[in-house]
């Protein structure tokens, strides 16, 4: 059984490329919950210094990027909605440590290769997996031990969002944009306050390519 499944191709992410190495993003920096977590894995951070986030509540300055979120969320079916994104840029010559991501079973995560070569790949309990620019794949994370290594000069840079079924995601947006309204703070965390749920005929009506 494979840990990674192949969603679509030749997806059109210049658009999108263009718009994160001008713009870049925010240092990556875990909230109060994330370090917590760790902790109680025995684990340290598993991001490596100069990784960068673009979260879900910048995506409104980076148009092409939302735009290549909602064709991705066209390709969902009916029992899955988006609730989580961000765009991790991971430094050249650089490697995340193994961990664990605590994903409740009916979430779901997937990636969009936007800048990636085969000198970077992501292993998920030891299989290996590079993707390529314009490839969306599903990473079957479960509670395994799972890390990636950019061994490119080039930054890797993926749009990573979660789904899970409707009724969930509204809820768990509802109890995220609580807990960020009582800390009056947002995060740059890799588990980001969510988007806004996208609709899969909201996200059909804005396909095209860019």
């Amino acid at each position: 059984m494979s840990y990674f499944t192949r969603i679509a191709e030749g997806l059109n992410v210049a658009a999108a490329l263009a718009e994160v190495l001008a713009q870049g993003g925010k240092p990556y920096r875990p909230d109060a919950a994330e370090q917590a977590r760790r902790a109680l894995q025995g684990m340290g951070e598993a991001n490596p210094a100069g990784t960068l986030i673009v979260g879900s509540r910048s995506f409104s300055l980076y148009p092409a990027v939302q735009r290549l979120l909602f064709r991705a969320a066209g390709r969902l079916g009916p029992q899955e909605a988006v609730w989580k994104a961000r765009v991790k840029i991971l430094p050249p010559r650089a490697s995340m440590l193994p961990h664990r991501d605590d994903l409740p079973p009916a979430e779901r995560r997937y990636q969009i290769a936007i800048q990636c070569d085969d000198h970077a790949y992501f292993d998920i309990d030891g299989e290996r997996c590079s993707f390529r620019p314009g490839e969306m794949w599903h990473v079957d994370l479960a509670d395994r031990l799972h890390y990636v290594h950019n061994g490119s000069e080039k930054p890797r840079i993926v749009l990573i969002f979660d789904t899970l079924p409707p009724a969930l995601a509204e809820a768990a947006t509802a109890k995220a944009r609580a807990a960020a309204s009582a800390a009056a703070r947002g995060t740059t965390g890799d588990m980001l306050a969510p988007s806004p749920r996208i609709p899969a005929s909201r996200a059909s009506a804005s396909g095209g390519q860019d």
